[in-house]
């Protein structure tokens, strides 16, 4: 799974749309400082046949509208959706509340697994767990293509990704080939189970 970074960019869409088209299965769309127009530019900016895949952080309300994936909770906003077709997932810090929050979802990101590679000072602090970390618990925090292996050693069932695909994209100006390149060997990485 793909996360945004937490502020839009030039080229965010073309390059959300780009790697859609080139197999990215589910984008968490996590804009917490956006209002909820800007969120609405978004979603209209993603191709309508790719709008099925976007998971929400905040303004569930478009979920509904749009016909999205689902709707992501975290300790600032628990509110439950009203609508059965949407997926629920939530943000998880302790293995406590991944037993608590997991029943309730269809998966929990739990994080930060390693030093985070977006948020300087978010540092890693989990490893396995028998019984806690399963399928439905996504790995999420410094998850770089070498990390993947680990990951799934220790049972998680995937990746979420921020800084490892977006952190570079922003720094060299938006080019969209390299991103494609780490997208894909980071895909392939995860797809191989």
């Amino acid at each position: 799974m793909i996360i945004t970074t937490e502020t839009f960019f030039d080229e965010e869409c073309r390059a959300v749309n780009l790697l859609f088209e080139n197999g990215m299965e589910r984008l968490h769309v996590r804009k917490p400082f956006a209002s909820p127009n800007d969120y609405e530019c978004f979603v209209r900016r993603i191709k309508e046949t790719y709008r099925p895949r976007l998971v929400l952080h905040h303004c569930y309300e478009l979920a509904n509208r749009f016909a999205l994936r689902g709707i992501h909770l975290n300790r600032r906003s628990e509110r439950m959706p009203e609508n059965d077709r949407l997926t629920v997932s939530r943000s998880c810090h302790t293995f406590k509340e991944v037993l608590m929050c997991r029943e309730d979802c269809d998966y929990v990101f739990l994080s930060p697994i390693f030093d985070s590679v977006s948020k300087t000072g978010y540092n890693g602090k989990f490893t396995k767990a028998d019984g806690i970390i399963d399928e439905r618990v996504i790995a999420l925090g410094g998850i770089v293509e070498n990390r993947v292996e680990e990951i799934r050693r220790y049972g998680f069932g995937g990746v979420a990704l921020i800084g490892a695909l977006w952190k570079k994209f922003l720094s060299d100006g938006g080019d969209s080939d390299a991103l494609l390149e780490r997208f894909k060997a980071l895909k392939t990485q995860c797809d191989e189970r």
